[in-house]
């Protein structure tokens, strides 16, 4: 039974990642692990654990700048890619803290509301390929889900947010505090912290 071994292999480079993560040096001065064969590891996103939350502001969210993607390049014939070739999405970025996003931006399209709702669910996404069925792949690069922890802010109008409430079974499951702001809010830290304590809860 491997599983034992397996178990403290992916612990171990786990712990080497985290600390690639939390260190800009950290690559240079640690040894960097061995990978299970036919993997790779690649970070793509690290914040600052003394800078406090990250809040993404996403304008237009297309699958791409929502999830991620991977950059493909033409050899032999065919499309490639290898982890260097992965790009983060505004979910990654915001892992940690917030993204806000217009509502109205992610549910005009069905796939990509779709797909946001299953990835809240599994706490992972795919990243976005941009490559069709009969597109040539190099059959050697299949990146994992992308595990996130980040809270994600709809921005819309009543009226959106009573369909959405109406006719989407999942949305009040998966978005279960509602904030309303008046049209002109003051600046003040009062509101600023009042604002921070609907989000945090």
């Amino acid at each position: 039974d491997d599983a034992p071994e397996a178990r403290a292999h992916v612990a171990h480079v786990g712990a080497w990642l985290a600390g690639l993560a939390r260190e800009p040096g950290f690559a240079e001065q640690a040894e960097k692990p061995d990978l299970a064969p036919g993997l790779a590891a690649r970070v793509v996103r690290a914040h600052d654990p003394e800078g406090g939350a990250p809040v993404v502001h996403l304008v237009g969210a297309s699958p791409p700048r929502l999830f991620g993607g991977v950059t493909r390049r033409v050899q032999g014939g065919v499309l490639v890619a290898d982890v260097d070739s992965i790009r983060a999405g505004a979910l990654a970025r915001a892992s940690g803290g917030f993204l806000v996003v217009r509502a109205a931006d992610v549910v005009s399209d069905a796939t990509t509301w779709d797909r946001l709702k299953r990835a809240l669910r599994e706490q992972a996404h795919e990243l976005d390929d941009g490559t069709g069925p009969l597109t040539p792949l190099a059959p050697t690069f299949r990146p994992c889900p992308v595990p996130f922890r980040t809270r994600v802010v709809l921005i819309g109008s009543e009226d959106l947010y009573a369909a959405l409430a109406s006719q989407d079974p999942d949305f009040l499951h998966l978005f279960r505090v509602k904030v309303e702001v008046e049209d002109d809010v003051p600046r003040t830290p009062d509101a600023i912290a009042l604002l921070d304590g609907w989000l945090a809860e």
